[in-house]
């Protein structure tokens, strides 16, 4: 496996991989050997586990912004992650290689295969497919949309991790087969507080990278048009959006209602999805959220915009309003925060929504995708 991000660089694709290898890791009825190049902070190491090794290659990232990933950044582990596959590939024999997006780990795999013949997958995750991110505009325009489609028409396999990612890919690639893996999440660890918070408040819980993109400035002032509340807003991330997100919240007077909680632990996190009411994130573009996910198996309502992969985990357990429309944003918060068996009747179904994607469930999909892949009759890789 290829992944240019994993904990605590990036976001939902790393945290999306680092899941999978710990539930492959557990199965004692998938006979797998993984082995994993990832982009990392410090000198490079390895860790070995019961069904393989991982190799943290250092990409230099310096500053504390883990969370981004800049053009340089995902250049180095172009560099590192081939050199590191071609040493691999000499001392073992890989059935398969997986591509954790189509850019750059995709790229890495396209050349393996042409210098080594090793067949590979790339599993779409959302920047990868060309004009999912405005921020790759040019790139897309003018390099990506004729290269991304090259790369997938010579992979064995491509996934993406939502139904509107798939329907995007195919923008580009019109004829194309492109399949769906979904993102999972821990429902053991990820469950319903059995107990009632003594918040005197309502508390509306948002999780993400602090960049435009997340939509944390359309919440903000949303919330600065409701009246007759009483409510907190906790924000749980961090990055470079942090400070104009603090200075926007006290100009509309939230700076006492808004919370900055910065980046959680793993452990912090669960908790405070117990302690919140109502889970909101106005993104404007999504492949799958891992925190959406996480929000429903806690039992939360969820709010969030109609973009490729919410509209498939929310249905009656929330509301959907289109991207940047702060008054959509306002009416829908303004009914939950109104409303507390509505907040609770969304709650369970969310719960009830989200025990169907268990990382159980992702991952024997996932091997089933691998197995049919490599074409291996007695499903033994």
């Amino acid at each position: 496996m290829l992944n240019s991000e994993y904990p605590p660089l990036g976001g939902g694709q790393g945290n999306a991989n680092k899941r999978l290898f710990e539930v492959f890791n557990r199965q004692q009825n998938m006979d797998l050997t993984i082995d994993m190049a990832v982009a990392s902070t410090g000198a490079f190491r390895k860790e070995s586990y019961q069904k393989g090794q991982i190799y943290f290659l250092d990409i230099g990232k310096k500053n504390q912004n883990f969370h981004f990933q800049s053009f340089g950044d995902l250049v180095k582990y172009t560099l590192k992650s081939f050199f590191k596959s071609i040493s691999l590939l000499r001392q073992n024999k890989y059935h398969l290689v997986v591509a954790w997006a189509g850019v750059p780990a995709g790229f890495v795999a396209f050349l393996l295969n042409f210098l080594f013949n090793i067949p590979f997958i790339v599993l779409l995750r959302g920047a990868d497919v060309p004009f999912w991110d405005p921020r790759w505009r040019w790139l897309d325009k003018l390099i990506l949309c004729r290269l991304s489609p090259y790369i997938w028409k010579k992979a064995r396999g491509v996934y993406a991790n939502s139904a509107g990612l798939k329907n995007l890919a195919h923008k580009v690639w019109p004829d194309g087969k492109v399949g769906v893996l979904y993102n999972g999440v821990d429902t053991e660890l990820f469950k319903p507080s059995e107990e009632s918070h003594s918040h005197k408040s309502v508390v509306i819980l948002s999780v993400g990278r602090l960049i435009p993109r997340k939509g944390f400035h359309d919440l903000i002032d949303a919330l600065s048009a409701l009246s007759g509340h009483n409510f907190e807003l906790w924000i749980v991330g961090d990055g470079p959006e942090r400070e104009r997100l603090k200075l926007m919240a006290s100009a509309l007077e939230l700076a006492e209602q808004v919370k900055f909680l910065g980046i959680q632990s793993q452990e912090q996190l669960v908790s405070l999805y117990k302690q919140a009411d109502i889970y909101c994130l106005p993104t404007l573009n999504e492949g799958m959220s891992n925190t959406i996910l996480e929000a429903m198996a806690c039992g939360l309502p969820i709010v969030t915009t109609e973009v490729s992969g919410n509209s498939e985990l929310v249905k009656d357990n929330g509301f959907l309003v289109p991207p940047s429309d702060r008054e959509a944003l306002r009416k829908s918060l303004s009914q939950l925060l109104g409303d507390r068996e509505l907040r609770k009747s969304m709650g369970r179904l969310s719960r009830k929504r989200a025990e169907a994607f268990s990382w159980e469930n992702t991952a024997e999909q996932f091997y089933q995708a691998l197995i049919d892949t490599v074409h291996i009759k007695d499903k033994r890789l």
